[in-house]
């Protein structure tokens, strides 16, 4: 998703409308509130969301992703995160530290 802001993300949404689906996200903007709207998650509605930043940037965005069932890493509690998918389409997901406990 890169740095796309909310804005877009609605633009894409009227373009694209139910054909935005995927089972893995990785969180746009750093998983700040500029983009990640509440609207877009639930259409996307990702089965696992990545959030690559060093800290927290948003705590609703993250709410937001958990709500709709998402699995949600962080690299700021995480730390490093591989994702890989098999022949068979099996997602592997590994993580530098194990997490202790979630928000």
């Amino acid at each position: 998703m890169g740095d796309v802001y909310t804005s877009r993300e609605l633009d894409l949404i009227e373009k694209y409308g139910s054909e935005l689906k995927a089972d893995v996200l990785k969180v746009g903007h750093h998983g700040s509130d500029t983009s990640s709207s509440k609207s877009f998650i639930r259409l996307v509605c990702p089965k696992t969301a990545v959030i690559m930043h060093d800290r927290l940037a948003s705590l609703q965005v993250y709410n937001n992703l958990k709500k709709i069932g998402s699995e949600v890493y962080l690299n700021c509690i995480d730390g490093n995160i591989r994702l890989s998918i098999d022949e068979e389409k099996n997602l592997t997901i590994i993580t530098q530290f194990d997490r202790i406990v979630d928000f």
